[in-house]
């Protein structure tokens, strides 16, 4: 159900559909994360396990939401790990 609300006097709709600022999945994207499109180099694999991990922690985040991070940003070869 959509709900919608009249802003303060200026007559525009808010709706409350689309991610909110509670949202783990975008307050993680809003911290640029990067992607990882796989590597056979250990030191590159260990940097983006490295960003990603003080980004989980910056965010607190619980460990099913930094799965779904994790794999939300990788790319070509990392998809089929």
């Amino acid at each position: 159900m959509l709900v919608e609300q009249t802003g303060r006097g200026n007559g525009q709709l808010s709706s409350s559909r689309g991610p909110s600022n509670d949202d783990p999945q975008e307050k993680f994207r809003r911290q640029k994360p990067k992607e990882f499109s796989g590597t056979t180099d250990p030191l590159v694999v260990e940097r983006w396990i490295k960003s990603m991990e003080v980004i989980f922690e910056y965010l607190q985040m619980p460990d099913l939401d930094r799965q779904r991070c994790a794999i939300y940003m990788m790319r070509d070869d990392a998809m089929i790990w």
